[in-house]
């Protein structure tokens, strides 16, 4: 998962413990940092992202700011074609 503003760091983990009383979906989106290299892409670590939890069991929801310029993010949110996601799929062992 990404590395999370310190504003939020102490929050998120102390809510995710506390799943019973509080619902993660609920949580305000927080800011966060890509933590991984995306293969056949430039230097993709550390590109702002915004996180939501979208509850327990599922995986959260992250999304780039719009201003971002970085290809992956222009990807993200613009979508890709099957010929893209083929590419994507043989970097998978």
């Amino acid at each position: 998962m990404g590395t999370l503003g310190r504003s939020c760091g102490a929050r998120l983990p102390s809510n995710c413990r506390e799943v019973g009383r509080l619902h993660q979906a609920d949580l305000p989106p927080v800011e966060a940092l890509l933590p991984n290299q995306v293969p056949n892409y430039p230097e993709t670590v550390g590109l702002p992202v915004t996180l939501r939890m979208t509850g327990p069991t599922t995986r959260p929801e992250l999304a780039f700011d719009r201003s971002s310029i970085h290809p992956f993010a222009l990807e993200c949110r613009n979508g890709v074609c099957i010929h893209r996601v083929m590419e994507w799929l043989e970097n998978v062992g």
